[in-house]
């Protein structure tokens, strides 16, 4: 019987019997998706692995805690590129305890692919960025001045991280994706000296993305601004309510779904719902610094 394309999707029965977490999901979608480029359905793998059928489910949906020479035999037999099996052997060897650090080069996260596999696959994201445009947001030119702002990050290291933001944005403009996404944005970005010669069309585009049924944008006006968090970040729902946090770093990104480390970026997030401007006022907002933006 032929097999769905889509990633796997356990029943909801299974959800709540084995926990998963956000490395294991991630590692399961990479062995899924090895699996079907590699043109074999679930029962030819078994067989060549020696396994039973729900054995290679399980590791395809993330539960139970593939070892990692089940992995690697896995990812083996479905003739992955050796690039693609070391990223997803780095990726099953971090630790297990809902907590890891990516490095990237400077500024340039999008080139993780654990981000573009958290946006993915959210229901929500709700982001917070006190400094800049949130990236999922911003125009090329605007992209481009953030990538080259002191980091001395050689072109072709930015050429790269510009592909991968596109490719993030673009899934993120897909109408057709179930995600709701909510931007807090502090108005100082907007007002940013340092970056007024590009935001001219920045501000055009989240004019334009305030139009989109499920894109929300609240600025946070001046007076209502708190730097008791500096870092951007971002909280990334799936259909299952499990939230991942990622926080941002010049040179890596911090990645937790441990209730101590949400707890404190949910907090912040239930301030800013009260000192933000409301949509309609952001938008308003907006328009009125695009007025004085030659």
């Amino acid at each position: 019987m032929p097999e769905s394309s889509s990633s796997p999707q356990p029943d909801s029965r299974t959800r709540r019997e084995e926990k998963t977490t956000a490395k294991s999901r991630e590692v399961g979608a990479a062995l899924h998706r090895a699996r079907k480029r590699a043109g074999l359905n679930q029962p030819e793998l078994s067989r060549a692995l020696g396994w039973s059928n729900p054995k290679v489910s399980h590791a395809e949906h993330g539960t139970r805690g593939a070892p990692i020479l089940d992995i690697a035999n896995f990812l083996a037999r479905a003739d992955v590129s050796p690039d693609e099996f070391q990223r997803v052997m780095a990726l099953a060897k971090l630790p297990a305890n809902g907590y890891s650090l990516q490095r990237h080069p400077a500024g340039l996260p999008d080139r993780l692919h654990t981000l573009a596999f958290l946006a993915s696959t959210a229901r929500s994201i709700t982001v917070y960025e006190p400094y800049d445009i949130p990236d999922l947001l911003q125009t090329e030119q605007y992209a481009e001045a953030v990538m080259r702002r002191g980091h001395f990050v050689p072109g072709k290291v930015i050429a790269e991280g510009m592909t991968a933001r596109q490719k993030r944005q673009a899934v993120f403009e897909d109408d057709k994706r179930d995600c709701d996404s909510t931007f807090y944005i502090d108005e100082f970005a907007l007002r940013n000296p340092a970056m007024r010669d590009h935001m001219g069309e920045q501000l055009v585009r989240l004019a334009l993305a305030t139009c989109r049924q499920r894109c929300h944008i609240r600025i946070v006006p001046a007076t209502g601004v708190d730097r008791d968090i500096r870092n951007g970040f971002a909280l990334f729902q799936n259909a299952h309510d499990d939230t991942v946090l990622t926080v941002n770093t010049l040179t890596a990104m911090v990645i937790s779904e441990q209730g101590g480390d949400l707890a404190p970026y949910q907090q912040k997030i239930r301030t800013l719902e009260t000192t933000a401007l409301n949509e309609l006022e952001s938008v308003d907002r907006i328009n009125a610094i695009a007025t004085t933006v030659t």
